[in-house]
């Protein structure tokens, strides 16, 4: 199950929901999970938050999985998002070079400290788009290519320039995508 704070403005308000700040969104996550997780694991439960509230809730049937399917809490805010993670996710996943990645395990490292949690029980994953080119392509032409085909001026945080095409994702001829990926294992 992944959930996230959610960050892109037009669909808060395409649905008629205000658009907060990160902090509240982020507080808001928080909350929801807890729901979440109490909602699957039992019977009738209570939760009064600043957010949300239920009262004997009813969720019928409850997950297969026990204790409940694994949750995995999507972003990469260091002070809040990744609290949320150490506190209650399963999982997280996050974008970015080798260098970027290691810094943000090393920030969730920290924070399960605090929590008293194992750092080992959460996944951690690396998410991104492979853009696999044959030898003796052009990269770079290639990628701004893609970037304006795929460009979404309506809010996309979808990168626009090269530089940040390549520092979020893999992209090169296959020793270079190998070479990039073997960063990623070592950690």
């Amino acid at each position: 199950f992944g959930i996230g704070a959610g960050w892109k403005k037009n669909e808060y308000i395409a649905y008629g929901y205000p658009f907060p700040s990160p902090a509240v969104r982020i507080a808001q996550l928080k909350e929801a999970v807890t729901i979440i997780k109490k909602m699957w694991t039992e019977e009738k439960p209570s939760y009064k938050g600043k957010y949300y509230e239920i009262r004997e809730a009813l969720c019928e049937p409850k997950p297969v999985q026990k204790p409940h399917p694994p949750i995995w809490i999507g972003g990469e805010g260091e002070k809040l998002t990744l609290r949320v993670v150490a506190e209650l996710a399963d999982g997280s996943n996050w974008y970015g070079t080798p260098e970027h990645f290691a810094h943000k395990l090393r920030v969730l490292e920290s924070h399960c400290a605090k929590v008293g949690r194992s750092f080992d029980e959460i996944k951690k994953s690396w998410i991104g788009e492979l853009f696999l080119l044959p030898k003796g392509s052009n990269v770079r032409s290639n990628i701004e290519k893609y970037l304006a085909w795929m460009h979404d001026p309506e809010g996309s945080k979808a990168p626009r320039e090269y530089e940040k095409y390549v520092h979020r994702n893999i992209a090169g001829t296959p020793d270079e995508c190998i070479s990039k990926i073997k960063e990623y294992v070592k950690l």
